[in-house]
């Protein structure tokens, strides 16, 4: 195995107690701020996920970086005393179950990133083409979200996209955001739109 292949796999499994660590600071954190506002809690939230990202290259580069221990060479003793095998020569199943699951650490981890990729690929197809099929909303509903966006100090304009598919009425994109509602909810707004 190579070095940089032993630091990979080093930082993959301290990532585990690291990362449940830093969700427990993260715990305690939002406990501390749940009287104050989102946007505390959010900061919050993204420093946790930082602390994340940058936890796994660190310990990659302290490992990587580490020189490699010098081979220890023991001297044939000069007494002639009888010494039990198991006082000797400890149990070394803790050590070659590292040495396994160290072995097998970057494989699984590629094979979770591959799978995960292809998931958020095909989520983002989707939504894409939900998106593309997407139909433009009644002057109602669009006056009444205007209505609510004013409301609630939103200065960017909302565009709403009518889609046939999806759960629930959800915002998809970065740069040019849509909230996308189902045909259904159509109805539901115009039922909110009788109570205002």
């Amino acid at each position: 195995m190579t070095g940089i292949t032993q630091a990979i796999n080093s930082a993959l499994l301290h990532f585990l107690w690291q990362g449940v660590i830093v969700a427990f600071v993260l715990w305690i954190g939002l406990f501390l701020l749940r009287r104050r506002s989102a946007q505390a809690r959010y900061l919050a939230s993204c420093a946790a996920l930082a602390a994340m990202a940058i936890l796994p290259p660190i310990t990659a580069w302290t490992v990587y970086g580490r020189p490699a221990p010098a081979p220890v060479t023991q001297a044939t003793p000069m007494a002639t005393e009888t010494v039990p095998a198991t006082a000797a020569h400890p149990p070394a199943i803790p050590q070659q179950w590292i040495a396994n699951l160290q072995t097998w650490a970057v494989p699984v981890w590629s094979f979770g990133v591959l799978i995960f990729s292809v998931r958020v690929v095909w989520a983002c197809g989707q939504i894409s083409r939900m998106r593309r099929r997407g139909a433009a909303p009644d002057a109602g509903l669009a006056a009444l979200v205007a209505a609510l966006a004013r409301r609630m100090r939103i200065l960017q304009a909302v565009r709403i996209l009518i889609a046939g598919e999806g759960e629930s009425p959800s915002v998809v994109g970065w740069i040019r955001p849509v909230v996308l509602m189902r045909s259904e909810e159509r109805r539901v707004g115009k039922e909110c739109r009788s109570r205002w």
